[in-house]
């Protein structure tokens, strides 16, 4: 994924208009964008297999 070049006129110039993570920030936007590109991703089928394990385990208590 490549990112846009912000100018240093522009980072300052960003504002966030409200904490409820609304933001004018360009920087802001695109780690939003990488983290929803990130939380997209399916789970590894290790990682699927260990969960099915710890749910076993947990039911056995």
């Amino acid at each position: 994924m490549t990112t846009p070049k912000t100018s240093a006129a522009e980072r300052r110039n960003a504002r966030i208009t409200e904490f409820d993570g609304t933001a004018e920030d360009p920087i802001t936007a695109q780690l939003r964008q990488l983290y929803d590109d990130a939380a997209a991703e399916p789970l590894p089928d290790h990682l699927l297999r260990l969960l099915d394990r710890l749910a076993e385990a947990e039911a056995k208590r």
